[in-house]
């Protein structure tokens, strides 16, 4: 059986990194590579946002590497559409772990379902009186 492959794909304004921390806590479980494609191209960010990101993501990277965990980390051009497709292409990605609940995250997944052969979830925050809502599977 294949090593299998998880993406993630963080937009410039992340506030929360949920999808991030639920894949790496499925990585861990089934032993899969993770992929981050980090797009630095989008709204511009207030500087401490900005460094806040930065760390936290460089923190995650460096402690799920330390417990063994497979990471790459891909910066993407700024064509989400385009960068997904590729890297999914790419490096055989079985699972597209995205986060958020903006508008153009949504309209982004109706684009990708037809072009991809990948499973999709969308990971949202958890708020007080419910559990994260995923959507797809993985198999």
């Amino acid at each position: 059986m294949s090593e299998k492959r998880i993406l993630v794909p963080l937009e410039a304004s992340e506030k929360h990194l949920e999808s991030l921390h639920y894949a790496l806590a499925l990585a861990e479980r089934l032993q899969t590579h993770v992929y981050i494609l980090q797009n630095h191209t989008g709204p511009a960010r207030p500087m401490s946002q900005s460094s806040w990101l930065d760390a936290a993501l460089a923190d995650l990277i460096d402690s799920a590497r330390r417990s063994g965990l497979n990471i790459s980390h891909h910066l993407g051009t700024g064509e989400w559409k385009e960068d997904i497709v590729g890297l999914v292409a790419a490096e055989g990605i079985d699972l597209v772990v995205f986060g958020g609940e903006n508008d153009t995250w949504k309209r982004l997944l109706v684009k990708l379902k037809p072009l991809i052969p990948s499973h999709i979830m969308h990971v949202k925050q958890k708020h007080h009186n419910s559990d994260s809502v995923k959507e797809g599977d993985f198999r």
